[in-house]
């Protein structure tokens, strides 16, 4: 049974992250235009891939393999794997004109930054320090948004935006390096005698749960290098992503549910606890994300213009058609996690890969006669369809009717 006081906590905070993500996407859309929030939007596409290679060992499979190799020897292997990741891959991204050399720098910096906290918050759940967790999650929010609002109130730049969210990593990394240092200074031996496991074999889990996470970027993500490198309008592709940041908020839902779901998983052998559990969850994640959704959809465009400002035209529509493909994987992501804390990552792999391919190769048709809408089209039915693979696995896996995935109404888990 997920401890509900953990749960709310854990939610709280997330609605704290959500509220300043808003505010940072409301800031910088403001103080740089369209063109500046296509700038940050690609630049973070680009982190992202960067993650993708450095999340091979500080990544999803981290918490799987934490249970079964020493903190020491994987924890120093992820940071020395992050490292070479942050070098290497923004040089390739460089030299190929998908990075601009002005935030080639801060790409280097921040992705390092960004995958040595993630190797903290995952080494933090692995071991259940619920407090450590959350308390590193509320200082990356509240600094990155008080540092940003500060810099951008200097000089509105790109590259001052960038600059705010390394100083704000740089207290999270401290803060997190901080907490680990005092829990395993309080248990030394912790999980020293679970270390069968060798560093190769994690490589290998890592990098097979990376797979399914890989092939989701290009679902999420493929339509911003179509706007950026087929359709050439850099000022587009930052309506097109804010409306992309509006609708994806809802899987804050799905994610804070799976924070605490996906270790439980992990270490359980009891397989109807565990089927259970991910029904119960994917329901309440359905429901809250239905209504979360649904108040975007009732929000009038006027008012999305006068809050981002008047480059956002237009950024309603997108919207629109981005929804039915968001609520679905807000469902979705329940099954994920259920996947990969049972170690079966390959379903997440195969249902990545069909839905990624469907989700490009409907994109360049519908980008040819619909343009940036036939992208949202097609983001949307990629969604559905990694869903829909997902959901209909976990039925005949567990040889339930397909009425269990009808989303019974529940506000707990």
């Amino acid at each position: 049974m997920i401890n509900k006081k953990v749960l709310a906590t854990t939610f709280i905070v997330r609605v704290i992250m959500v509220i300043s993500s808003f505010s940072l996407l409301i800031m910088s859309s403001r103080y740089l235009g369209a063109t500046g929030r296509g700038m940050i939007s690609l630049y973070i596409a680009n982190v992202t891939i960067v993650q993708l290679i450095s999340e091979i060992i500080f990544g999803p499979g981290y918490i799987y393999t934490a249970q079964r190799i020493s903190f020491g020897k994987l924890f120093t292997a992820g940071i020395l794997w992050s490292l070479l990741s942050s070098i290497i891959v923004p040089i390739i991204l460089l030299r190929t004109h998908i990075q601009s050399p002005e935030l080639f720098s801060f790409l280097v910096i921040n992705s390092f930054l960004i995958a040595l906290i993630t190797g903290i918050i995952y080494q933090l759940q692995s071991v259940h320090h619920n407090l450590a967790f959350t308390t590193i999650n509320l200082i990356q929010s509240i600094s990155s948004l008080c540092i940003t609002w500060f810099l951008l109130n200097q000089q509105a730049t790109v590259q001052l935006f960038c600059l705010a969210q390394s100083c704000s990593y740089i207290l999270v990394s401290l803060s997190g390096a901080y907490f680990l240092w005092k829990y395993y200074k309080n248990n030394p031996r912790h999980n020293n005698e679970m270390a069968h496991d060798s560093l190769k074999e994690s490589f290998r889990t890592g990098l097979i749960a990376q797979y399914s996470n890989f092939f989701n970027f290009l679902n999420t993500r493929i339509g911003f290098y179509l706007i950026f490198i087929v359709l050439g309008n850099i000022k587009e592709l930052g309506v097109f992503a804010v409306a992309v940041s509006l609708s994806e908020s809802v899987w804050i839902i799905s994610n804070t549910l799976a924070t605490w779901l996906y270790p439980q998983i992990a270490s359980s052998k009891d397989l109807e606890a565990n089927i259970d559990k991910t029904l119960s969850n994917a329901y309440v994640a359905f429901w809250y994300s239905f209504t979360y959704l649904l108040i975007l959809l009732i929000i009038p465009e006027h008012l999305y213009v006068w809050v981002l400002g008047n480059d956002f035209t237009g950024v309603k529509l997108y919207i629109s058609l981005l929804i039915p493909g968001t609520l679905m994987l807000a469902y979705g992501k329940i099954f994920w996690n259920y996947f990969s804390g049972t170690g079966q990552f390959h379903i997440n792999n195969y249902s990545s890969l069909v839905s990624s391919v469907i989700a490009i190769t409907s994109s360049i048709p519908l980008m040819y006669y619909f343009r940036i809408n036939g992208i949202a089209i097609a983001t949307s039915i990629g969604y559905i369809t990694y869903t829909t693979i997902l959901i209909g696995v976990f039925l005949s896996r567990n040889n339930m009717n397909i009425k269990k995935a009808l989303p019974s109404f529940k506000l707990l888990p």
